[in-house]
């Protein structure tokens, strides 16, 4: 939130521009396991620029 200008909708160009560049540049398995991680930490970082309620509801 700090760099004011990332939104959370950047995340989806990011990483399809990402999973792009793997797939034309690596083995199909190599390219599918970094572009998982890529999205696991697309999501936590998205969640420290999206609009909160308050501190998360443990239900």
């Amino acid at each position: 939130m700090r760099a004011g200008n990332v939104r959370p909708e950047h995340f989806d160009i990011w990483l399809g521009i990402f999973d792009m560049v793997l797939s034309e540049n690596l083995p199909t398995d190599t390219a599918v396991s970094w572009s998982a991680l890529a999205h696991r930490i697309g999501r936590g970082l998205r969640y420290g620029v999206e609009p909160t309620d308050g501190p998360p509801k443990l239900t």
